[in-house]
């Protein structure tokens, strides 16, 4: 038999594109592998697999876990949220006025308030003010809460506010503080904390550093919530040089050396009042003073040539019997420690009713008796009779916003009528029952 007969007799019924090779099968189009092979295949590369992930992940170096970014949308609505709620203010100014500097403040405010609903804010109003973002320090004053984490803060000049972003909310409840120093400056717009200034009688100049708060301006100051109805107290400190005089709304509790002839008036803390009727005037001033019936202190401050002239005479006796009679009448006693009143050269207004501190424009206070006549008189007692009734109508009790205020208003100018009775009882305008 020929060899080619042999291999023929060997292959002979296998297909030709086919061989069989260790329980594979080749063929001229690939290899293929029994289901019991294949199967074998994948869960040893399911056991390759899990035991390299195992390895890689039991030696890698441990990440650090990145925490989200927090992401704050701006307040840019004109009123301030509704989330806080001030309780108390610690603030100190140090106004630069000449010849000691060129109308600059320094200061700092220390705000405690309360959270009523959860936010990751503290929206407060600021205008022309520069706060040092690294001097914000945030605290927690209730015990078991945790101290708030400064996030970032971000200045909106447009509507006048200063925000303080959060790492996290504050609760709703709990009570906090923020600290802050800021910059400013004793500017010459007749409101916020602006600048005046008279002559002496030897010609000089000598500038005053006084307050015009109302409506929107306590923010030209010092950051605050400047809401009429978000009242809260004050405790203010007013750094000044020793020749200058500070006066506030409240009596001065200490006086304190702070060095170069710098002098810290330490005031009492206010009762619960609005931002808009903090007060503060710094310079050179005189005053005589009175007392009512039931020991209020009444002191008239102006230019000192002026007061020793006794031209602050008939408007602090004016004082004297108004409040007097305003006491009588309303049966609420006036609640502050005091009731100054000061006569300022520049004021937009005729008066302010500051609460505590009356301010005034010379011209609505001071009466020269060579020279003023009996309508400057009756003005004068229009104008004390109007300022005394609003730390009732007002003061005391605030309307909730500025659309209501024909409501202070309009019961200020009532009563000055009144007041006019009292201190010219010739002048019969009203009947007035006992």
């Amino acid at each position: 038999m020929s060899s080619t007969s042999h291999l023929n007799e060997m292959y002979d019924g296998v297909d030709e594109n086919a061989v069989e090779f260790n329980s594979m099968t080749f063929s001229k189009r690939g290899c293929y592998l029994s289901t019991v092979q294949l199967a074998v295949v994948i869960l040893l590369s399911i056991v390759l697999v899990t035991a390299t992930g195992l390895i890689v992940g039991l030696t890698a170096p441990e990440c650090e876990q990145i925490e989200p970014v927090p992401t704050f949308a701006p307040w840019t609505d004109a009123r301030l949220p509704d989330t806080l709620v001030p309780i108390h203010y610690e603030v100190e100014l140090q106004p630069f006025i000449p010849p000691y500097g060129n109308f600059t403040i320094d200061g700092r405010v220390k705000i405690y308030f309360k959270c009523v609903r959860a936010t990751s804010q503290i929206v407060l109003h600021a205008d022309e003010i520069d706060v040092y973002r690294t001097s914000i320090v945030l605290e927690a004053v209730t015990a078991a809460a945790a101290a708030p984490i400064y996030f970032s803060s971000v200045n909106d000049s447009t509507n006048t506010l200063f925000t303080v972003n959060l790492q996290d909310e504050l609760i709703a409840g709990n009570e906090y503080s923020v600290f802050m120093k800021f910059s400013g400056s004793v500017n010459s717009h007749l409101h916020g904390f602006y600048r005046s200034s008279y002559k002496t009688p030897a010609g000089d100049t000598e500038w005053i550093a006084t307050t015009q708060f109302e409506a929107t301006y306590a923010r030209r100051a010092f950051p605050c919530f400047d809401e009429p109805h978000l009242k809260a107290k004050f405790s203010v400190t007013i750094v000044r040089k020793r020749n200058h005089t500070s006066v506030a709304n409240t009596p001065i509790v200490r006086s304190t050396d702070r060095g170069d002839d710098w002098m810290a008036d330490e005031t009492e803390e206010t009762v619960v009042m609005s931002s808009y009727l903090l007060a503060f005037v710094v310079g050179k001033f005189s005053y005589i003073e009175t007392k009512t019936v039931h020991g209020t202190r009444i002191r008239a401050y102006g230019v000192p040539h002026k007061i020793e002239a006794g031209q602050a005479d008939f408007a602090l006796e004016a004082s004297k019997t108004v409040l007097e009679g305003f006491e009588h009448l309303f049966k609420v006693p006036y609640p502050m420690g005091k009731a100054d009143l000061i006569g300022i050269p520049d004021f937009s207004a005729g008066a302010m009713e500051n609460w505590g501190l009356v301010i005034y424009r010379e011209e609505y206070m001071l009466y020269d008796k060579d020279l003023s006549t009996a309508r400057d008189k009756r003005i004068i007692t229009y104008i004390v009779g109007h300022e005394l009734a609003h730390q009732w109508f007002g003061n005391l009790v605030t309307c909730d916003w500025w659309s209501h205020i024909w409501l202070n208003e309009g019961f200020a100018t009532y009563y000055e009528y009144h007041a006019t009775n009292y201190v010219e009882l010739q002048h019969d305008y009203v009947s007035i029952s006992s």
